[in-house]
């Protein structure tokens, strides 16, 4: 298997930790970004609390990338519903999803909410992963 690095230096904050959780589905705002800088990029997501009392409520992240202009959304990551509070890291190889969505430039957090009384505190950053895919 192999391993990947992470250039935390280089991270974009795409949801801040310290901002108030949430009850409905929230889209992030659009940050300029190049899917094809590196060979792959890692979504780090950070749950601080997340409600559950319920049992039917629903958490799912998607990452979005955009043309410059804010438009044409084009899905590069569809989470699991979270369940629990925790880290979670997903990978997105960069040279496919750059592939995916020629004019990508930006790049979005999208959380996605559902259920009788939903409420999620986390924050999200993506950063370059290197050895995510085949390019050296």
């Amino acid at each position: 298997m192999a391993s990947v690095i992470y250039d935390a230096e280089a991270s974009v904050e795409l949801r801040d930790p310290d901002a108030a959780a949430v009850t409905s589905t929230t889209t992030g705002t659009a940050i300029d970004f190049n899917l094809d800088a590196a060979n792959g990029f890692a979504v780090i997501l950070n749950v601080q609390s997340v409600d559950r009392t319920d049992a039917d409520e629903t958490y799912v992240l998607t990452i979005e990338s955009l043309d410059s202009a804010g438009a044409n959304q084009f899905t590069q990551l569809t989470a699991p519903s979270i369940t629990e509070a925790g880290n979670y890291r997903f990978l997105i190889d960069g040279e496919t999803a750059a592939k995916f969505d020629a004019d990508a430039a930006k790049i979005r957090a999208v959380m996605t909410i559902g259920g009788t009384s939903p409420s999620i505190k986390y924050g999200c950053w993506v950063m370059p992963a290197y050895g995510v895919s085949g390019r050296a």
